[in-house]
């Protein structure tokens, strides 16, 4: 089984990611409710480097261990830089905010690089918390429901 992949920056490389995800968790056994987080988590990640970095190439590995499944995604991106700005992360109206909400609230443990080029996302699935599942499933009925909510209101 393959253990990464490197990417030219296309958008439409998008559908060969999701295919990948699909492929490691058909592989690891990896549940529904658990691929739902790590698709959307992964992507995001990945549409945030390849808008920030159109012509530098995205390199997707992973690892599986009695840890966990864990991603990492490295690109020619400061993740320090992005998540740790204010306007973003309090802005999630915007595109930017929604993306990493998304990637900060799928996976179990998120860890940036030192140089902050690389990120690694974590997700404990051996023993399947429920309880962090329908927490998850919350925020995110509650995040998208008040979206709804303001496009109604507009």
């Amino acid at each position: 089984m393959k253990r990464s992949i490197e990417l030219n920056p296309s958008k439409e490389n998008i559908h060969i990611i999701e295919s990948f995800i699909e492929n490691v968790c058909d592989y690891h056994h990896i549940s529904d409710n658990y691929f739902a987080n790590i698709v959307m988590a992964i992507t995001e990640a990945s549409k945030v480097i390849y808008k920030n970095n159109a012509n530098e190439n995205i390199f997707i590995a992973y690892d599986y261990n009695n840890n966990g499944l864990h991603f990492s995604l490295e690109g020619k991106l400061d993740w320090n830089e992005l998540i740790l700005n204010e306007h973003i992360i309090s802005d999630l109206d915007s595109e930017a905010g929604r993306e990493i909400f998304v990637i900060w609230s799928m996976p179990d443990k998120l860890k940036i690089s030192e140089d902050g080029k690389q990120i690694l996302l974590s997700f404990s699935i051996d023993n399947i918390d429920e309880e962090k599942a329908v927490d998850r499933k919350q925020t995110m009925k509650d995040y998208f429901g008040e979206k709804s909510k303001k496009s109604i209101k507009s």
